[in-house]
């Protein structure tokens, strides 16, 4: 079950709620500055200024990948919506954003990264496509599935599988 409000997060600037989710207008629409710019040994960074502006910043080379940088710039939403703090950066290393040790999810990393897989790849779109899919040939594959459901939400399909097993449609 989804922890957070993303549809009424996206009713409130009139995003639409269907895949792929705009994470470029929700940044827009929420007056934050994306910039793509080399970030040394950094995925990608948001900044809290204290004149309540924000600033997200990716590094073009780690998010050349559309669905890497997608979920780079929904992880850095995240932090924007569940812990913004004036003058203050969080900073997300190739490391602390793609381990998925214990350690590593017990924190603000797990979830902005936790935010951003509800963000990208909401539940009830989810049911919505995969039950379409099935309709359409209920003797799909499960990595034909995942395949489909990942190009449908412009997601990795090791997102979508980690996703989709979170939710308990699949075990992996």
């Amino acid at each position: 079950m989804d922890h957070y409000p993303i549809s009424s997060l996206l009713n409130e600037k009139a995003i639409p709620f269907d895949a792929p989710i705009n994470v470029d207008a929700i940044a827009s629409r929420y007056g934050i500055k994306v910039i793509s710019t080399p970030l040394q040994g950094k995925v990608g960074e948001i900044t809290f200024n204290s004149d309540g502006s924000s600033v997200i910043k990716m590094d073009p080379f780690e998010n050349s990948y559309e669905p890497r940088r997608r979920f780079t710039l929904a992880h850095e939403l995240g932090h924007f919506f569940l812990h913004r703090v004036p003058n203050y950066a969080y900073e997300d290393t190739k490391e602390t954003m793609l381990d998925r040790k214990n350690t590593y999810w017990d924190g603000k990393e797990g979830e902005a990264n936790s935010f951003a897989a509800q963000l990208l790849m909401p539940e009830k779109l989810i049911e919505r496509y995969g039950t379409q899919i099935i309709s359409a040939d209920n003797n799909i594959s499960l990595d034909d599935f995942v395949n489909r459901m990942s190009t449908i939400f412009n997601v990795s399909k090791q997102s979508m599988r980690f996703r989709l097993s979170g939710l308990g449609i699949i075990k992996i």
